[in-house]
């Protein structure tokens, strides 16, 4: 291969000032310099939205990780207090809101207080608390991720001006509370409103009422109380009283790329806060991240914040009762510092404040929160709580009582700020000016005061960012820089380590600077400070990973923003290669611990200090520290062993790795020369070869991938020749890593590909296309999509430059082109496919013309769900909208390939845009491709008509279904263009093919339509009346007169196909399907493609009688062709020749004027057409057992193949006899059909109302299961449908007119008539279901109404049907044609049933060789019966001179000859049970001894009772009155059902 040497250069893409040593250089195109069309066409750009084709980018390298003024994970919601007016209150109103869990009701923000108090109360309560020139405070913002989160409220406290009565209606009183009550607030209500809604709901927020408190339960207690989740228990509050109010605020989202304006002390900020109870968890990592992040809007980055939460003051021996603490921070000398945030309306910084005050409580519960700000000093600071009991006298209002007082020292022993938590206080009595200040240890923890003197708790929290409160941390920040020892930060806390991350990593950035002692001194230090650097960073990470911070972190925020030196990437690079040298060398990958302690885990951000460091020394002309391009290759060399060695034990830990280091080679580009580049590229790459294992290849193809994606010029010789190597290794994982390269590249460089690169691109995928047609499994699927969007890709690109003319012709052969093409469309055609399960396809390709050009190979369809191409999670719009455009390229490309290779191709060119029919596509997409379809007929008509006509008709058939106008338009056009061709063909032609051109097209859409099983028909129905409309206005009368006559056979074809689909049952389709059939008698086509299908419906039903008989017809249908064409063909002389298999083929018989005008356009009027339906015909008999039809079929066989000479054909056929006539040897006797008639009665039947069938079931069918299968047939009838099994007369009176009735009767084959059957039933069976067509079935009844009764009065209705055809036929069922009633007497009944049990007997005796089994059955039944007398029961009611049992008198009326038929019966019987038992006797074995004995007697016994019975006729019989009714034939038929003494006998 030759090597491509070129450098590829994009445009710089623009990023974030403050990151652009670590941000992703992914090249963007000008905006202006491309039109908007042209990128929503992008394919390349479509590609690449689909998880397929992307490769993983790290979260803060892409472009939208930017360095934020305010990184809360959602933005902020601004609240804007509008209107505050509570009903109740003629007082002054203040507001406080926090956000709260509503679960546990811990707080989970900092307070914000509102006041918004008419000029007149604002006024008085200046009286009291003083002026202040501060605006009203109005706005609040909290964090947006809240909202977010389940269980998350707001709770707006209103508090009042302290007063004993709780309604205020005393105006006089009112206004002198306010006057000097002000300082002094009570809480008096609060409401609740889901955070949620405040987002969700409209842009207003209101509250309606409030919480009245009335007891002194905690507010989140309270919270809790009230929340739905709570359990109700006895130890919750009663439930508050509600009171009226008009609390307004306006709620804005306030995003994190718009700039939140500059908060003044008024403005509120909500920040998360830790303090108060435990918050559930899912809400505790929305705390800590925006801690630090709100201080760029205040005016200071310096946070040093006290928050000060009283909890409660108990007294047991102080008197106070309405009580409020007074909240101060003292210095050395007990003197109040003013450090205290005011409230509204006060002084921004106060030196004491107030807690509300619980009117007549002796120890209140508080809840307020005072906020203090502190400088950092190293003067000991004190909190000092004095209690107090306010008055509220009418006449002294005010006036304050000490009640006590508690100090908490503010640093401990080591002079540090005490630690976060609450403290429970001495409470001392005097006056607390005149105590000293306190010793650190004056406080005590929770717990430790005595129980006899009185406590006050409170809860401290304290957030400074100046203040480091771990020793160990303070060691290392507050030491002289080369003193200081990096290591103790690996002891610190996690928390301060966190918090003060930027001040840590200031300092080890400098100890790893040139400072300090140098040699192994200087050597030492920076393993040291090293080590603290990865230690910090490994802090860092952990915490943005367990607290869900979105990207940028601390540790890229730091690296982006703030790290400054110009000096540590040498120091870095060296001391970690030290700290890695030592496990890079080990056989063994390192461990989880070994991996993490190397700083392997977080390399991605050593990298990226390490580039930023030399980003600005670059820049430095003062930098001490020159580029070591030595101990980057070292570093290099050190890690990319690593990477290799733990793909086999850590996947995931060798990804990151790899991908950090990618990004870090490629950040080094503009840094130093770009040989080292590609030196330290090979370095990491060249050890992975074709030979290596699949995961190493992988890495290797991330690596580059990223590698080749920078915006600097890089030589890509080296990539180009790895990606030609991969691609022909044996796995197709592997090749496709290397395509997905390949298209990478051209995918970031865009139009900067240089046409070297493409032209070597395109010779690559357009070479392994045609090897990829047949993917078998998802990877081979995914490498041909990605080899055709390059290839498209590359052509699209290629085809618009002039001088690739030469390089086009040469490199594609005539169809070349045309079959890559093909390739492609047909990769996204079988991919959307089988997303929306069309099976349409494969009849296409099925049908294609076997004497056209194939461009392709039809690809197999999936055999299992993961090898249906469904690649990761993806919209399908998305993939139909990638879809639509590779086509839309793909037309592009044809039609400047089409100009290029000359247009004498039509065929191929047909047959592209036939295939490309079937990609879903837009309905642009739809107009081009059937625009170019009709230029093409209007160019060549001939070869569309005698080549590509099926495939044009289905085609756009299933365009023609479409519910969209357009597109049915659309394919109505092509339909016209076609007619309208095919007609001037037959006006003008001189062969007689063509002549008949327009009629052979008909017959073509006819059969299209007629077979069209995708539903739409409807919509087809529109598309022909489209077609109609058009041939009106056509100029030309002949073809309007000849598409107004097709018209009428088209328009016929649709409403029997729109009529099929409504019909419910398989029966009554099967029905509409003969009789469509019939109709297309004169229509041979149609004739012949109706009958294939109903050949296929009988397969899929198992019903192959049926479909071999419909085969059977079809190939008669043909043979009568073949003679008309042929009069002395060898074959099947038409119809007639059929005979011998059923005598119903004779229908298909064709009149002399069809044979001569037909059109018989289908291939299968061939003599290859015969052999495929006699074949099938011969395998669906095979399978139904009908082995004799096998024969006769095959004897219509055999002469076509003796005439064509095909012996193996002649072999095949034989030896398939030879299997059949085998097995009629060993099994002569089978179960064939079964047979029931179903007679359909009331009105809902319509024109089947009263009409009888003969239904012909397979093999054994009980009448259960048919009567489930009628059910499941007409299911669509619901509960209106009703069997009735009563065989005899139904009074349809009676019926209900609404329902579906159905009467079934089981019915036996009919042998009775001797001009059909002269010598008797048939004896095979076969043959006994073989030209059936009449049919038995008997209702047993007596004179007195019922039923059944005893011997003498038993009566049978012999019933007998005949069907219009004989069984079997293309139908299961067939009308009844007429009926023929008889009644036997109860003599013939008898008569009957002893006959068929001697027909029974000599049937068995005949067996070769005899059945044991169920010949002692029989004797048993007829000798020794066990529950009734048997014959000898009949002999004394019909034979004997006296009455029988039961009967009157004797019975007499029947006629001489009746009773001699009888005595013929008895003696025949007893005759064969003779032969019987000598029989058996010789059957059974030495245990059975007794059991023949017993059949002996049984059978002298009734020898000796019909003896005297069988003698000559008697006096009595001979004075007989002859019977009115005539003996009935003698047919032999088993009376099943009747009961009496005779039931048992004929049963068993």
């Amino acid at each position: 291969m030759v090597n491509i040497i070129a450098s590829l250069t994009a445009p710089r893409v623009a990023v974030d000032s403050k990151g652009s040593a670590v941000a992703d250089y992914r090249p963007l195109t000008d905006a202006s310099s491309v039109s908007s069309q042209s990128t929503d066409r992008d394919l390349l750009g479509l590609c690449r939205d689909h998880e397929w084709t992307e490769r993983p980018i790290p979260a803060h390298r892409r472009p939208e990780a930017r360095v934020r003024a305010v990184p809360a994970p959602d933005g902020w919601i601004r609240l804007k207090l509008l209107e505050c007016n509570v009903m109740e209150s003629r007082q002054p109103i203040f507001l406080q809101l926090a956000l709260h869990d509503e679960t546990s009701g811990a707080q989970l923000t900092q307070v914000v207080q509102f006041e918004l108090n008419t000029p007149h109360h604002m006024q008085l309560l200046a009286s009291s608390r003083g002026t202040a020139p501060h605006l009203h405070d109005t706005l609040a913002f909290f964090p947006l991720s809240l909202a977010q989160q389940p269980g998350v409220i707001l709770v707006v406290r209103v508090d009042k001006v302290l007063d004993k009565s709780s309604s205020s209606d005393r105006a006089q009183y009112a206004a002198a509370s306010a006057a000097k009550l002000g300082l002094y607030r009570q809480s008096w209500g609060y409401a609740i409103v889901p955070f949620g809604q405040v987002t969700s709901g409209p842009s207003e927020l209101q509250v309606r009422s409030i919480m009245m408190r009335k007891s002194q339960v905690p507010l989140p207690q309270l919270i809790a109380a009230s929340s739905p989740t709570s359990t109700g228990d006895g130890a919750s509050p009663a439930s508050p009283k509600a009171s009226p109010c008009v609390i307004r605020f306006e709620s804005a989202i306030v995003d994190n790329e718009q700039s939140l304006p500059l908060l003044s002390v008024h403005d509120r900020l909500a920040r998360p806060t830790s303090t108060g109870a435990t918050p559930v968890q899912g809400l505790a990592h929305h705390f800590a991240p925006a801690l630090g992040s709100v201080q760029p809007l205040c005016s200071s980055t310096i946070s040093h914040s006290l928050f000060i939460r009283p909890q409660q003051l108990v007294q047991k021996k102080g008197k106070g009762r309405n009580m409020t603490c007074c909240v101060e921070v003292c210095n050395q000398a007990m003197e109040p510092v003013a450090s205290i945030v005011g409230r509204p309306h006060e002084s921004a910084w106060k030196s004491k404040a107030y807690t509300n005050v619980a009117y007549h409580e002796k120890s209140p519960v508080m809840d307020d929160e005072i906020q203090c700000r502190l400088l950092p000093t190293s003067e000991p600071l004190v909190l000092r709580f004095t209690f107090y009991h306010v008055s509220c006298k009418d006449k002294q209002p005010g006036q304050l009582t000490l009640g006590g007082y508690a100090h908490l020292p503010l640093l401990n022993a080591a002079n540090k700020f005490i630690d976060n938590g609450e403290y429970t206080l001495h409470v001392h009595v005097g006056d607390p000016r005149e105590s000293g200040h306190p010793s650190p240890d004056g406080a005590h923890s929770s717990g430790s005061t005595e129980s006899s003197k009185d406590s006050f708790t409170v809860a401290i929290h304290i957030e400074s960012s100046l203040v480091v409160q771990d020793p160990h941390l303070d060691a290392f920040v507050a030491a002289p820089l080369e003193q200081a020892d990096p290591l103790v930060v690996l002891n610190a806390r996690l928390e301060e380590l966190t918090k003060f991350n930027v001040l840590v990593l200031d300092r080890v950035f400098a100890k790893l600077g040139p400072v300090g002692p140098a040699g192994s001194a200087r050597i030492v230090a920076h393993d040291a400070a090293m080590r603290a650097l990865l230690h910090v960073y490994r802090v860092l990470t952990d915490d943005a990973v367990r607290r869900g911070v979105p990207v940028p972190s601390l540790v890229h925020r730091y690296v982006a923003t703030m790290l400054t030196s110009a000096d540590a990437h040498a120091g870095v690079t060296k001391a970690w290669c030290t700290i890695l040298e030592t496990s890079a060398l080990a056989p063994a990958s390192p461990s989880t611990a070994q991996w993490s302690e190397l700083g392997l885990g977080v390399a991605a951000s050593v990298f990226d200090s390490i580039i930023k460091s030399m980003s600005i020394a670059a820049k430095s002309s003062t930098c001490a520290e020159p580029i070591d391009v030595a101990a980057i290759r070292r570093l290099v060399s050190l890690i990319s062993p690593l990477v290799h060695k733990k793909a086999s034990s850590g996947l995931n830990m060798a990804k990151d790795l790899n991908v950090s280091l990618a990004y870090f080679i490629r950040d080094l580009v503009p840094l130093i020369p770009i040989d080292v580049i590609l030196g330290l590229a090979r370095l990491h790459s060249s050890p992975i070869d074709v030979k290596s294992n699949s995961t190493l290849i992988a890495l290797k193809f991330d690596f580059l991938s990223i590698l080749a994606g920078s915006e600097h010029a890089i030589p890509l010789d080296d990539i180009v020749t790895d990606v030609v190597a991969f691609m022909q290794h044996q796995s197709g994982d592997i090749r496709l890593l290397a395509c997905s390269l390949m298209r990478d590249i051209l995918a970031v460089r865009r139009a900067s590909v240089p046409p070297p690169i493409m032209l070597h691109f395109a010779d690559l995928a357009l070479a392994l296309l045609p090897t990829l047609t047949r993917p078998t499994s998802t990877s081979e699927t995914l490498l041909l999509r990605t080899v055709a969007i390059t290839a498209l890709h590359c052509l699209e690109k290629l085809s618009s430059l002039p001088w690739t003319t030469g390089w086009l012709e040469s490199k594609f052969e005539p169809l070349g082109w045309m079959q890559r093409l093909a390739i492609i469309v047909n990769d996204f055609q079988k991919f959307l496919e089988d997303y929306f399960k069309t099976g349409s396809t494969a009849l296409m390709r099925n049908k294609r013309s076997s004497t056209g050009p194939i461009l392709m190979n039809p690809m197999p369809v999936a055999e299992t769900a993961s090898q249906a191409s469904k690649v990761d999670d993806r919209s399908i719009a998305s993939e139909v909208e990638l879809g639509n455009q590779v086509l839309l390229r793909a037309l592009d490309v044809w039609d400047v390939l089409v100009k290029l290779f000359g247009e004498s191709h039509t065929d191929a060119h047909l047959q592209f845009l036939l295939q490309v029919t079937w990609v879903p596509i837009s309905d642009e997409g739809v107009m081009q491709v059937l625009g170019r379809v009709i230029k093409l007929i209007d160019k060549d008509p001939v070869l569309v008509l005698n080549t590509y006509t099926n495939e044009l008709i289905t085609a756009i058939l299933r365009k023609a279904s479409s519910a969209i106008p357009v597109v049915r338009t659309a394919a109505g056009q092509v339909l016209f263009a076609m007619f309208r061709s095919c007609h001037r063909l037959q006006q003008s032609a001189a062969t007689p093919a063509l002549r008949r051109a327009f009629a052979t097209f008909r017959i073509h859409v006819t059969v299209a339509i007629a077979q069209f099983q995708d539903g739409g028909l409807e919509n087809i129905a529109k598309c022909w009346d489209d077609i109609a409309l058009r041939c009106e206005h056509c100029n030309d009368q002949a073809f309007r007169d000849t598409m107004r006559a097709s018209s009428v056979l088209l328009s016929e074809v649709i409403r029997n196909q729109i009529k099929l689909e409504t019909i419910p049952d398989l029966e009554s389709r099967l029905d509409c399907y003969r009789e469509i059939a019939n109709r297309y008698h004169n229509t041979p086509d149609m004739r012949l493609c109706t009958l294939e299908t109903m050949a296929g419906l009988y397969r899929e039903q198992g019903n192959y009688v049926e479909s071999g008989l419909v085969e059977l017809h079809a190939a008669a249908l043909i043979a009568e062709y073949l003679v008309s064409q042929t009069p002395r063909y060898v074959g099947p002389k038409g119809a007639k020749d059929f005979a011998a298999c059923n005598p119903n083929v004779a229908e298909e018989a064709l009149q002399p004027s069809v044979k001569s005008d037909g059109i018989f356009s289908s291939d299968a009027f061939s003599e290859d057409g015969l052999l495929v339906f006699l074949n099938k015909a011969v395998e669906s008999f095979t399978k139904a057992s009908f082995f004799e039809m096998v024969n006769e079929v095959n004897k219509l066989v055999i002469p076509v193949l003796e005439a064509r000479r095909d012996w193996q054909g002649l072999s095949n056929v034989h030896q398939a006899l030879a299997t059949t006539f085998s097995t009629l040897v060993a099994k002569p006797n089978r179960m064939i059909a079964t047979y029931y008639r179903v007679r359909f009665l009331g009105s809902a039947w319509e024109e089947n109302n009263g009409v009888e069938f003969i239904y012909r079931e397979k093999g054994v069918c009980v009448l259960p299961e048919f009567v489930c299968k009628l059910k499941a047939s007409f299911a669509s009838l619901g509960s209106r449908f009703e069997v009735l099994q009563d065989s005899g007369k139904i009074d349809e009176s009676r019926l209900d007119a609404t329902r579906a009735y159905v009467q079934v009767t089981h019915v036996e084959p009919y042998f009775g008539d001797a001009a059909v059957y002269p010598s008797g039933p048939p004896a095979s069976v076969y043959d006994q279901h073989n030209r059936l067509a009449s049919f038995l079935y008997m209702v047993p009844f007596t004179v007195g109404g019922r039923a059944h009764g005893d011997i003498a009065s038993q009566y049978l209705r012999q019933v007998i049907c005949h069907t219009e055809r004989p069984f079997p036929y293309i139908t299961k069922r067939l009308r009844v044609g007429r009926r023929e009633e008889t009644v036997l007497n109860p003599l013939q009944v008898s008569t009957q049933a002893l006959n068929a049990r001697c027909s029974r007997l000599k049937q068995l005796l005949h067996a070769v060789p005899v059945d044991a089994k169920s010949l002692q059955m029989v004797l048993s039944g007829s000798l020794r019966p066990q529950v009734n007398s048997g014959p000898a029961e009949i002999a004394r009611v019909f034979l004997s001179p006296t009455p029988a049992p039961g009967q009157n008198s004797p019975v007499c009326a029947y006629s001489p000859a009746d009773l001699e038929e009888l005595r013929v019966a008895f003696r025949t019987f007893l005759r064969l049970s003779e032969v019987g038992v000598t029989m058996n006797r010789q059957l059974i074995s030495h245990d059975q001894v007794g059991y023949q004995e017993d059949l002996e007697n049984g059978f002298h016994e009734l020898s000796e009772q019909l003896q005297p019975l069988l003698q000559a006729t008697s006096a009595r019989q001979k004075l007989a009155l002859n019977s009115d009714i005539d003996a009935p034939t003698k047919s032999v038929v088993e009376f099943l059902g009747s009961q009496g003494d005779i039931a048992s006998f004929l049963l068993s």
